[in-house]
């Protein structure tokens, strides 16, 4: 790499542990491949919208004060010989910034995973900068289109890293950052719901607990605050939430009789 930033050899750990967990499906680009050059093939040709999961491992550069200014450090050994992009066409510099995903970038990816060894909150500052790197490029791989985005809040050790993705057995949970607000929230300080969204809730609610329900799972405790509405490109939808309370149907019961589960004013007359 150029511009002061260091090698991280680690990255060949992790990236060669994801090829052993995802198989030949799994298309690696490391040292002078991993340019921003061979992402915007990618992205030119519509491949890069067929990717179910992203994985960057490299630098990242957080903008306290402009959010959508934060990069991510890509290989810089055969930048393009011009310093103007063509009309339309992102900079190709060989740092991909947040706005560039924002506005060149489709996706349909179930994850993006954001491995900067170099990534910082940011100072706090106005607008979009309270976070930096975080936000800025949370915002746009969801806005692109991924349904989920992990990355970190932290600086992280390179070999830190690495170590965490050689161990076969490391459990981790991923969880997509919903926009939106729960019913509740809406029925206490939105205006009314239309009628149309009210039965398109409801049957979407009564979808979900069907899908819960074919997996031998009752929810115990649904309720306004429990069920979120989505905010998304195709409209507002319902996500259930909060299955703590969730029992296995099939599981031997062990309630004790007599004990009450979920919130009382929306709990079933008769429970088991």
């Amino acid at each position: 790499m150029r511009g002061g930033w260091n090698d991280l050899p680690g990255t060949r750990i992790e990236t060669n542990r994801l090829k052993q967990m995802l198989g030949e499906d799994c298309r690696v680009l490391n040292d002078s491949d991993a340019s921003e050059e061979s992402l915007d093939v990618l992205r030119a040709s519509g491949e890069l919208a067929k990717f179910r999961y992203l994985h960057f491992a490299t630098h990242g550069k957080g903008n306290a004060t402009r959010a959508f200014e934060s990069t991510l450090i890509l290989s810089q050994d055969n930048l393009p010989k011009s310093a103007v992009p063509k009309a339309g066409e992102p900079n190709l510099n060989g740092q991909l910034t947040a706005s560039e995903v924002l506005e060149f970038w489709k996706l349909n990816a179930e994850l993006v995973t954001l491995s900067a060894c170099e990534t910082a909150v940011g100072k706090a500052g106005g607008g979009d900068g309270q976070l930096g790197f975080a936000q800025g490029f949370a915002q746009a791989f969801l806005h692109a289109g991924s349904r989920s985005v992990c990355l970190s809040l932290w600086k992280v050790d390179d070999a830190a890293t690495s170590l965490l993705m050689d161990r076969k057995e490391t459990p981790f949970l991923v969880m997509p950052l919903m926009k939106g607000c729960s019913l509740g929230q809406r029925l206490k300080n939105g205006p009314p719901i239309p009628l149309l969204d009210a039965v398109r809730f409801t049957r979407e609610t009564a979808d979900g607990l069907a899908a819960a329900h074919a997996r031998e799972l009752v929810h115990r405790d649904i309720k306004p605050d429990n069920l979120w509405l989505e905010e998304t490109a195709e409209g507002t939808h319902v996500r259930l939430l909060d299955f703590g309370l969730a029992r296995d149907d099939t599981a031997q019961s062990v309630t004790r009789t007599g004990t009450i589960f979920g919130t009382p004013s929306y709990a079933l007359r008769v429970q088991e």
